[in-house]
């Protein structure tokens, strides 16, 4: 066989198996299979979402105000359109996004109210606390 029927047999057989872009590949996923993955992904963000507030301590009042203060912030961009317009351009980069306008936040503040203030140490148990105030 010829170099010219090598290259052309070559041309031919990388026309009839074009590269596939990823996204293109997504494009063609009819969009109730794409619902569906959806749902499960993010279902199953927020159960485990739940299960982590679930071992918190929420009765002490600091954790919970964290946890108060980080939702009604993440919820403000998604509930108010144009709920930090006022802002400058480079904090809209951030707080236009509730997942990390409450991630930022959550860290910030559970740095200010369990690693850099003056506590003296886990706030003591009911039985503990009890016993403390009967002696």
């Amino acid at each position: 066989m010829s170099s010219a029927a090598k290259a052309a047999g070559t041309a031919t057989a990388s026309a009839a198996a074009p590269e596939v872009h990823p996204v293109a590949a997504i494009s063609v996923v009819p969009m109730p299979v794409l619902a569906a993955v959806s749902l499960f992904l993010f279902g199953s963000i927020a159960v485990s979402g739940i299960q982590t507030l679930l071992q918190a301590d929420l009765h002490r009042g600091d954790n919970a105000l964290i946890v108060v203060v980080t939702l009604g912030a993440g919820l403000a961009p998604a509930l108010s359109d144009g709920f930090y317009d006022a802002f400058p351009a480079w904090a809209q980069i951030v707080l236009g996004s509730g997942i990390s306008t409450g991630c930022l936040l959550a860290v910030a503040l559970n740095l200010v109210f369990n690693h850099l203030g003056a506590k003296g140490g886990p706030a003591p148990a009911p039985e503990d606390a009890e016993a403390a105030v009967t002696h």
